[in-house]
């Protein structure tokens, strides 16, 4: 008997779906979404407190063991030149 743990044998994924989702081993399920929000600097006060009330209501559907993982990218801090004085 080896020692050797593959990398395979490790990892939690089983496989990929044709609609792009990962089945997990013991039946889980890994979906990606790509969600565009309302633009924080054009946006009122009011409207961003809206969208966090519709985001707050739309997480009471993640059920026991679901999760949610969120990446803020600000697109104009990452395209920003360096002022020259």
């Amino acid at each position: 008997m080896s020692d050797t743990a593959w990398l395979a044998d490790r990892l939690p994924y089983g496989y990929f779906t044709d609609e792009g989702e990962i089945r997990l081993r013991h039946g889980g399920l890994l979906c990606g979404y790509e969600i565009h929000g309302i633009s924080l600097e054009a946006s009122s006060a009011d409207n961003i407190a809206a969208a966090c009330e519709r985001l707050q209501a739309a997480l009471v559907h993640l059920g026991t063991n679901d999760m949610l993982h969120v990446v803020y990218r600000n697109e104009r801090a990452h395209n920003r030149t360096p002022e020259l004085r």
